[in-house]
């Protein structure tokens, strides 16, 4: 039998963050598939991801 874990318990939210981790590993990964060589560009895709859009604009040196 598993333990529950509560809702809004430190266990719960480290979890959370570890599951959140483990998603945003997984989705770097798919990136530097399609953007080969291209890091600091994964990043800024991956930050924007994760801010639902709302990031600054790419540096001068990232455009193209």
């Amino acid at each position: 039998m598993t333990e529950q874990i509560e809702p809004g318990s430190a266990t719960h939210a480290a979890q959370q963050r570890q599951r959140a981790s483990q998603l945003a590993q997984a989705v770097r990964n798919e990136l530097n598939k399609a953007l080969i060589g291209q890091d600091a560009v994964v990043d800024a895709v991956l930050t924007a991801l994760i801010a639902g859009g709302h990031c600054e604009e790419l540096p001068a040196h990232l455009r193209r």
